[in-house]
C-alpha cells in the first residue's frame, strides 16, 4: 500500500512539475584491428545527430589502454568519430544511442588502409656527447595492379614525441627527396618515442614506434691549454649542455702527478682553480708551475644534479713557441707586434716588455731589423708598412724600414713619427 502511494506521489509531482532524464554516459576502448593494440592519444569526437548536420558537442583524446569516456550526456543517438590519421574513415565512425541513466559502450577497431608500402622505423642512433640523435627509415612499395595511383612515396619523415603518442601528436620532421635519414639536434634531456611515416597517393603508412632516451646530464669540454711558458698557463672550457641542472661551482683542477686529476685529490698533488660566474665559456690564468714539468687539466661543473668532468687535456710547462731568425751566428727570437709608437715609446715598450717569461727584450738595430725583413716570411705577424729600428741618424731622425711587397725600401724619419714595433731578444 505505501508503495503505491510512493508511486502515485511521483507521477503527480512529475504531472506538476518536468521531471528532467537522468544523463547516460559513453564509454569506448579503440584499438587497431590488426593486432588489437589499444592506440593511445588519438582525438575522439562527439557529434549531436541533426537533420541537415551533426554538430559537434564534445571532445577527448584516447588514453594510454586505448579508452575514452563522455559523461552526462542527454539520453539519444549520437555520432562518434575518431581522428586518426592513416586509416579507413568508415572504421573511424561509429553511432551510439545512449540510454537514461545508462552507460553505452563502444568498442571500435580502426582499420588501416592499405597503401602498398612497408615501413620500418630504424633503430635511433644516440649520441649523447654532441647532442644528436640520428633517425633512419626503411621503405618498400609494389604496384596494386591497376596503374590508377602511384605507390611511391610522395612524402617520408618521423614524428617524435616526449610521450608514446607520436602518431596523432608528435613533432612532424619532413625528409628531403629520396633521403632516408636525419639528425635531431637541440633536445632536451629525456625519453622520446618516434615512429617513421610515408605518403602515397593511396594514403600514410607507419612504421613500428621506437624509443630512444638522450641523457640530460651536463656535458662539460677542457678546451687546449695556451700562453704555456715555463710557469703560466690559460685553461678554457666550454658548457656544450646543461639541462634541468643548475650550476653551483664550476672551475679547473690540475696535477703533474695524477693523469684525470679531480677535486677530491689531496692538494697536495693536485691544485682546484674556481672560476665564479655561470656563462657557457669560462677559462683562467695559472702561474704556478714548474719548469719542464707535463701538467694534466680539466674542467669541472658542480651543479644540482651533480658534478661532471671534462676530457683532461695535457701540456708541458715550455717557453712560448716564439718566431725566431739568425743573424751574425746568434739566434734571435720575436715578439709579437706592439703595435704604433714614436721612437722613445718604441724603446721604452722593448726594454719593458714582459714576454714568454723574459724580460731582456729590446729594439732591433737597422741591421737586426733589415734580416727580421729578408725572413719576414718565416717569422709572420707583420704587417705592410713602416717598422722602427733603435739605429739613430741624428738627434731628431732614427732609421726605419718598409715591410710591404715590392723590395726593401729603408731611410731614417723624425723620431716623433709613429710606426710598428716589434722587439727582439738575442739567446746568444
Amino acid at each position: 500500500m505505501k508503495k503505491i502511494i510512493y508511486l502515485f506521489n511521483i507521477v503527480l509531482i512529475c504531472g506538476l512539475y518536468s521531471c528532467e532524464k537522468l544523463p547516460g554516459s559513453i564509454y569506448g576502448v579503440v584499438v587497431e584491428s590488426s593486432n588489437t593494440e589499444p592506440l593511445a592519444g588519438l582525438g575522439v569526437e562527439l557529434y549531436r545527430i541533426g537533420e541537415e548536420h551533426n554538430s559537434l558537442l564534445l571532445k577527448t583524446v584516447t588514453f594510454d589502454d586505448g579508452h575514452f569516456e563522455f559523461t552526462d550526456l542527454e539520453p539519444e543517438e549520437y555520432l562518434i568519430k575518431v581522428i586518426a590519421e592513416g586509416y579507413d574513415e568508415a572504421s573511424t565512425q561509429y553511432y551510439v544511442i545512449v540510454e537514461e541513466g545508462r552507460q553505452a559502450r563502444v568498442d571500435m577497431q580502426v582499420i588501416l588502409k592499405y597503401t602498398y608500402m612497408t615501413v620500418v622505423t630504424n633503430t635511433p642512433q644516440v649520441n649523447d656527447k654532441d647532442r644528436v640523435v640520428q633517425l633512419s627509415m626503411t621503405v618498400t612499395w609494389w604496384s596494386d595492379g591497376w596503374g590508377n595511383k602511384n605507390e611511391s612515396p610522395l612524402e617520408r619523415g618521423f614524428r617524435y614525441a616526449a610521450h608514446n603518442q607520436p602518431i596523432s601528436m608528435g613533432t612532424v620532421v619532413k625528409l628531403p627527396s629520396k633521403s632516408s635519414s636525419i639528425e635531431l639536434q637541440n633536445l632536451d634531456g629525456g625519453t622520446y618515442y618516434v615512429v617513421a611515416y610515408a605518403i602515397n597517393e593511396h594514403g600514410i603508412a607507419f612504421g613500428e614506434m621506437k624509443q630512444f632516451t638522450l641523457s640530460d646530464n651536463p656535458i662539460i669540454t677542457t678546451l687546449e691549454p695556451s700562453n704555456i711558458s715555463y710557469t703560466t698557463a690559460s685553461y678554457s672550457a666550454r658548457i656544450d649542455y646543461l639541462g634541468s641542472a643548475q650550476i653551483t661551482e664550476r672551475g679547473f683542477v690540475y696535477s703533474s702527478t695524477f693523469q684525470n686529476p679531480t677535486i677530491d685529490d689531496s692538494p697536495s698533488f693536485t691544485t682546484r682553480k674556481i672560476v665564479s660566474g655561470t656563462s657557457t665559456e669560462f677559462s683562467v690564468n695559472v702561474s704556478d708551475l714548474i719548469k719542464n714539468n707535463i701538467y694534466y687539466v680539466r674542467a669541472y661543473l658542480t651543479t644540482t644534479k651533480g658534478r661532471y668532468y671534462g676530457e683532461t687535456k695535457s701540456f708541458k710547462a715550455t717557453p712560448f713557441q716564439l718566431p725566431t731568425f739568425t743573424f751574425g751566428g746568434s739566434l734571435y727570437y720575436v715578439s709579437p707586434d706592439q703595435g704604433e709608437a714614436t721612437w722613445n715609446d718604441a724603446k721604452s715598450i722593448c726594454s719593458n716588455l714582459v714576454y714568454a717569461d723574459y724580460a731582456d727584450w729590446y729594439l732591433p738595430d737597422k741591421g737586426e731589423l733589415n734580416v727580421m725583413y729578408e725572413q719576414k716570411s718565416s717569422i709572420g705577424g707583420f704587417s705592410s708598412t713602416y717598422y722602427w729600428s733603435s739605429t739613430e741618424n741624428s738627434s731628431g731622425y732614427a732609421w726605419r724600414q718598409y715591410f710591404g711587397n715590392g723590395g726593401q725600401y729603408e731611410n731614417y724619419y723624425n723620431k716623433s713619427s709613429t710606426y710598428r714595433v716589434r722587439c727582439v731578444r738575442r739567446e746568444n
